[in-house]
């Protein structure tokens, strides 16, 4: 068995306040405060949706009812015009980002159709000035679905599972999902540590093809890196695709797909074709907890088509 690397060294963490309508406020306070909102249950009047994790909401708790006179200093400064404020979690201000070249711009927070109601105002990673930042907040997550019956993935808002988001033994505790898998579909995976999928029922987060928290804009953008060497386009479409019909392929003999009863199979008897080449679409449930953002196209074994989905949830 491959020894699993060591545990890879977590970016400083800040939270992210700008001044663009459902962005933050007038002041770092009221972008604060919306956040804890969202994460509360209470409509956050226009300004995020984004939801928090535990951890992170107690320390924006924090930081809102500190007494501190440099933090409350901090909490009451006005944030300029189209700019947004790097907040550290001491609450001290780092940086200073242009909201939408800098902020809006980077994959990562998923914020480009921010003003349609998509705000991800947090969560992901962000690079300035040669450093990465681990942005707080929006804690969705995305892993690529196949249906195993040629239909096209759906979304789904019930059927959580238990997912281990760094990967087993790296340092995070397994969370649930608030949503999973539809009858007939599964979980596209690789095993890239030797580890293991699954240990007791929970998914390891490292295997599946997702956005691992904010390192990927999505789950095909990861997908296509990995395979980047033996991606293959279609001449007809020029869309870029992996070819699992050759069962000597890499992604053939590695790519498999995983049920919601813990099976696994080789994704190549199910699927001839996986499609990396995505479109941008707009689906949710009411609360806005399970979307699908991003579609490919895949083509089974049969010569069926039909389009995978990038299903992004919450977890608590």
């Amino acid at each position: 068995m491959t020894t699993p690397p060591p545990p890879p060294t977590q970016p400083p963490k800040v939270f992210i306040v700008g001044n663009r309508r459902k962005f933050g406020g007038k002041i770092v306070r009221k972008g604060l405060q919306a956040m804890l909102d969202a994460y509360d249950g209470k409509k956050a009047k226009g300004r995020t949706k984004s939801k928090l994790t535990p951890e992170d909401a107690e320390k924006l708790r924090a930081l809102l009812s500190s007494k501190d006179p440099e933090v409350q200093a901090m909490l009451n400064t006005k944030v300029p015009r189209r700019k947004s404020f790097m907040i550290d979690e001491t609450g001290k201000i780092i940086g200073t980002l242009d909201t939408v070249k800098q902020v809006m711009a980077e994959k990562s927070l998923d914020m480009a159709d921010h003003n349609k109601g998509w705000d991800r105002s947090a969560g992901g990673q962000i690079d300035v000035g040669g450093s990465t930042y681990q942005v707080a907040g929006t804690e969705l997550h995305s892993p690529i679905k196949i249906a195993l019956d040629a239909k096209d993935a759906a979304l789904n808002s019930t059927n959580g599972f238990r997912i281990d988001l760094d990967g087993f033994g790296r340092g995070k505790e397994a969370v649930t999902t608030s949503g999973g898998l539809n009858a007939n579909e599964a979980w596209l995976v690789r095993d890239k540590d030797g580890d293991g999928i699954t240990r007791g029922g929970v998914v390891d987060g490292r295997d599946v093809y997702g956005d691992h928290e904010g390192r990927f804009g999505n789950g095909y953008e990861e997908l296509a890196k990995d395979y980047a060497a033996d991606l293959k386009t279609d001449p007809a479409t020029g869309k870029r695709y992996l070819d699992l019909s050759d069962p000597n392929s890499r992604a053939a003999r590695e790519l498999k797909l995983l049920d919601a009863r813990g099976n696994l199979v080789p994704a190549g008897q199910v699927v001839k074709r996986i499609g990396v080449d995505f479109k941008d679409v707009s689906e949710a449930d009411a609360t806005g907890q399970n979307q699908i953002r991003q579609r490919a196209e895949v083509t089974y074994a049969d010569g069926r088509k039909a389009s995978s989905a990038d299903q992004w949830y919450t977890t608590r």
